[in-house]
C-alpha cells in the first residue's frame, strides 16, 4: 500500500510539472526583480532538471536566478550540479569565483575556495588549488575540506613537514581568534 500511494504521488508530480513550472514563472515575473523571484525561478529551474533535463530550459532559469539574487542557494546549488555532471568544468570554475564573491560570510567564502581548490586539483593545477585552500584557511581556519586537501597536495610531492605545520597554524588560529588567522596561516 505504501508503495502503490507513493507510486501514485510521483505520477501526479510529473503530470503537471510543466503547468507548475509556468505558474512559478509567471508569478516570478509578477515579483520583478526581488530575492522572491529569484527562489520563484530556481523552483521552476529545478522542476525542469527534474523533468525535462534534455533542454536548456531549466539552467536558463537558475541562471536567471542567480542574476537577481547571487545567493539565491538553490539555485546555486542545482547549477553546480549540472556543470558537474555534464564535465564543463571552465564554467564550474567561473560559478565558484562568482560564488566567492557573493558569499556574505567567511565560511562561505571558505566553502567556495575548498570547492574551487578541488576543482583545480582534479584539473591537475595543484599551485592554484594551494591557492585556493590557503585562502579558504584564511577564512575559516577549521574548513576540513581545505586542510585535507593542502594535506593531500603537499604530502604528494613530500612536504608531510609543510603539512604537519599549516594544520598546527590551523589550530594555533583557532585558539588566538580571527584577527590572528592571516598571520598564522602565511
Amino acid at each position: 500500500p505504501a508503495a502503490a500511494e507513493f507510486k501514485r504521488v510521483l505520477d501526479e508530480e510529473e503530470t503537471g510539472w510543466q503547468e507548475r513550472a509556468d505558474t512559478l514563472v509567471a508569478q516570478a515575473k509578477d515579483a520583478g526583480e526581488t530575492p522572491a523571484a529569484a527562489s520563484l525561478l530556481a523552483a521552476a529551474g529545478e522542476l525542469y532538471m527534474r523533468f525535462h533535463p534534455l533542454t536548456d530550459e531549466g539552467e536558463n532559469l537558475l541562471r536567471k536566478s542567480l542574476e537577481m539574487d547571487p545567493r539565491q542557494h538553490r539555485a546555486d546549488v542545482m547549477l553546480e550540479r549540472l556543470l558537474r555532471a555534464a564535465n564543463r568544468k571552465k564554467e564550474l570554475a567561473a560559478h565558484f569565483k562568482r560564488r566567492i564573491a557573493a558569499a556574505s560570510i567567511p565560511q562561505d567564502q571558505a566553502a567556495a575556495h575548498a570547492a574551487a581548490g578541488r576543482l583545480a586539483e582534479q584539473g591537475k593545477r595543484f599551485d592554484r588549488a594551494l591557492e585556493h585552500y590557503r585562502e579558504a584557511l584564511t577564512l575559516a581556519p577549521s574548513n576540513e575540506r581545505a586542510l585535507l586537501g593542502i594535506a593531500r597536495l603537499l604530502g604528494s610531492r613530500g612536504e608531510g613537514g609543510q603539512v604537519a605545520k599549516r594544520y598546527e597554524a590551523a589550530l594555533r588560529a583557532l585558539k588566538r581568534g580571527a584577527s590572528e588567522v592571516p598571520v598564522l596561516l602565511a
